[in-house]
């Protein structure tokens, strides 16, 4: 049976959700991926795995922006190597102005020990995919804030939809993160099942896979 796995950031951890045969198996929180011991046939993560060499942004998030609509602020810019290595400050970002003819913010920069340790811990099972997108899939448009409680109303109704009833899970967690981990679960059972989508749908990639 397929194992599907999906992971997403928890409050400074890390909470993987695991599918077998598509429906809801596990749920562990770890503080660290690379770590951990993450036994999954195919594993979709919510934080960047390529990260862009000459610009801020990767065509792949401009494209989610895009078809996100109301929720396109929850897809950030990724940033190279090179801005996430060096420290937030006001020169740095205006060197990056300068360089990629755009800044960048705190929230993304933030991102970066995340983006490390996805990158120690990843194989070739790994993904990359955002929750926002793999929501607004199965309930065909984007979907109330996940702050509100008919944002999380509707995002426990999509996960049940397609068969993803989701047990109290222990843990300092927020609704949201159990959400998202869950909904990245089954965008890798998607990917397993040769049924995901991706964006950009053609080129070399990289891609956010939904």
């Amino acid at each position: 049976m397929t194992r599907a796995a999906g992971i997403d950031i928890a409050r400074g951890a890390w909470l993987i959700v695991y599918l077998d045969g598509g429906r809801f198996a596990d749920a562990v929180v770890v503080d660290r991926l690379s770590t951990a011991d993450i036994d999954a046939d195919v594993v979709a993560i919510d934080v960047p795995l390529d990260l862009p060499t000459s610009s801020i942004g990767r065509q792949a998030e401009l494209e989610a922006r895009s078809r996100l609509g109301p929720r396109r602020n929850s897809v950030f810019a990724s940033l190279p190597a090179e801005l996430y290595a060096a420290d937030y400050t006001e020169e740095a970002r205006t060197a990056a102005r300068t360089r990629f003819g755009m800044s960048y913010s705190k929230q993304a920069w933030n991102l970066r020990s995340a983006i490390w340790d996805a990158a120690a811990a990843r194989s070739q099972r790994w993904h990359e995919t955002h929750p926002e997108l793999a929501f607004s899939e199965i309930a065909g448009a984007p979907l109330d804030s996940k702050k509100r409680w008919s944002g999380v109303r509707q995002r426990l109704d999509c996960l049940e939809s397609v068969g993803i009833e989701l047990p109290v899970v222990t843990g300092d967690l927020l609704p949201d993160d159990t959400l998202d981990a869950a909904v990245c679960a089954h965008v890798a059972w998607r990917i397993a099942t040769g049924t995901a989508s991706r964006l950009p749908e053609d080129g070399p990639g990289p891609f956010i896979w939904y």
